[in-house]
């Protein structure tokens, strides 16, 4: 993928992953890093520690903070973009999640994190990844490559999750080479 693309990429992840009303301009830095990031669900890297974080997250069409919060980071190198998530939950016995078939319904009924990505700003196409507490994974290509849970890019997005205290926490890694 070129610089261009890298960067497209970059601020249309930023765009969908934005936590406040679209009629407020936000933006983000995303960091480039040259450090391996382990895929753990661990958030200690050095990259995760200096990123900016984004949050609030409000409820959809409102300016009202969500009870449990999420916060999300954005990094990248030369091989793939990479997304840290943690999301508050003082019951984790409580959440939704199973351990799913890949592209299941399920995955995106439970409690989970979706991520929506255009590789080309203005494109009506974009790449939709969802994950929960168990690790379950869903992604489709929508408006270009294929029915929903028909597109399975190769090579494969990865994702580690972890539950903590409070919260449970995600890395999550999406190949440059997918697109």
């Amino acid at each position: 993928m070129s610089k261009n693309g890298c960067f497209f990429m970059c601020c249309a992840v930023v765009a969908l992953l934005l936590p406040r009303c679209l009629a407020e301009e936000v933006r983000q830095v995303i960091a480039m890093t040259a450090q391996r990031i382990e895929l753990d669900g661990k958030l200690n890297e050095e990259v995760w520690k200096s990123s900016s974080v984004t949050e609030p997250f409000l409820y959809l069409g409102t300016h009202s903070p969500t009870k449990k919060q999420t916060r999300a980071r954005v990094a990248y190198d030369k091989s793939s973009m990479y997304v840290a998530v943690e999301c508050d939950e003082n019951d984790l016995t409580a959440v939704r999640g199973g351990d799913r078939q890949r592209d299941a319904d399920q995955v995106w009924q439970d409690d989970c994190v979706e991520i929506l990505l255009a590789p080309a700003l203005g494109s009506t196409e974009y790449y939709h990844f969802i994950f929960n507490i168990e690790g379950s994974k869903y992604d489709s290509c929508v408006g270009g490559k294929g029915l929903a849970a028909a597109w399975n890019p190769d090579p494969d997005w990865q994702v580690a999750v972890i539950e903590e205290t409070n919260l449970w926490t995600a890395e999550i890694a999406v190949p440059w080479s997918i697109w």
